[in-house]
């Protein structure tokens, strides 16, 4: 009998230390979100702004009726619009999370809706023999690696390099007229 009742403590003590490896849905919504928070309590331009403790307990609070990640996700953007960060967003198998911004189409030129609908490349020339310009249009990639990001700049880099090294430049334009923004901490879904 006493062999028996061991026997089922050893068992329950087993289970239980394996039950504590393994992870749910909700482990990894806690960890991603707490993410999220770190990085913006940490890094978001207006991070004194807000009662990070408060947006924090209110957050998870409407996660608990999350069923899976993937739907809690919705939360992305009740938290970024909370914030005012209209120029942020989570991607996540392809599709965006957070806040959309609305843009005005009527407010830009003819000539600028043509050169964004080519999808414009990135360029580096010299104008008017003294200036360097840059057009650095939006760049997107799935792949944040440091050997990825480091393949994809190198070559713009040496471009740039080079222009500098064969002209006297005056000065450096730098167009980012068709640049959708960049990317934050390499995507706060990295640390996932």
């Amino acid at each position: 009998m006493k062999k028996a009742l061991g026997l089922i403590c050893l068992l329950c003590f087993v289970l239980n230390v394996n039950a504590q490896k393994l992870k749910t849905s909700q482990d990894s919504t806690k960890v991603f979100y707490d993410k999220i928070f770190k990085a913006l309590e940490v890094a978001y331009l207006y991070k004194e702004d807000y009662d990070w403790k408060k947006l924090k307990t209110e957050t998870f609070k409407n996660l608990e009726t999350a069923k899976d990640f993937k739907s809690s996700l919705k939360e992305v953007k009740v938290l970024f619009d909370k914030i005012g960060a209209d120029h942020s967003k989570v991607t996540y198998q392809g599709k965006n999370y957070g806040s959309s911004v609305e843009i005005s189409w009527e407010n830009f030129s003819k000539q600028w809706m043509t050169k964004f609908a080519s999808k414009p490349q990135f360029e580096a020339r010299v104008l008017d023999e003294k200036y360097g310009y840059i057009l650095m249009p939006n760049i997107s990639f799935n792949d944040f690696s440091s050997e990825n990001v480091h393949k994809i700049a190198q070559p713009l880099y040496d471009k740039i390099a080079e222009l500098k090294m064969n002209n006297k430049l005056e000065g450096w334009i730098v167009d980012l007229r068709f640049n959708t923004g960049g990317n934050f901490y390499t995507n706060v879904v990295s640390f996932i």
